[in-house]
């Protein structure tokens, strides 16, 4: 399923990359998918899809953030934690130089490191599971 869900996500990436909009359809469906889940494993997999909710709605607020970013970090949040973990790393290390470089306030496709923190985090699994 990880694989299914990170090859979503590069199809994500490559939108933003494109057109900087990534489309509900693409981002809805695993949204839905995603708090359903959380919902039905209402332990450990709600309270990390509330907090992370929570996060990613004031990030959004507060401009720091896309719709579509918010719905995919949720996303991952009840469907694949460890992805949401090094997706948020690999995003925030890449924000921070952004902010370095351009200056606060400046717009990047923020779905590729995303993505990128989902590759990882697979490369982790499989070595893992090899170790």
């Amino acid at each position: 399923m990880n694989l299914v869900i990170t090859l979503w996500l590069i199809i994500c990436a490559w939108c933003d990359w494109r057109s900087r909009v990534v489309s509900n359809w693409l981002t809805m469906p695993a949204l839905v998918i995603s708090v359903i889940w959380a919902i039905w494993n209402w332990k450990s997999a709600l309270l990390l899809c509330l907090l992370t909710t929570l996060i990613m709605v004031v990030l959004w607020i507060k401009g720091g953030t896309s719709g579509a970013d918010v719905k995919i970090m949720i996303a991952l949040s009840s469907l694949w934690p460890l992805g949401l973990l090094f997706s948020a790393v690999i995003t925030a290390i890449i924000t921070l130089f952004v902010i370095k470089k351009k200056g606060r306030g400046v717009a990047y496709p923020a779905v590729i490191p995303i993505a990128v923190g989902a590759i990882i985090a697979l490369v982790v699994e499989k070595i893992w599971l090899i170790a």
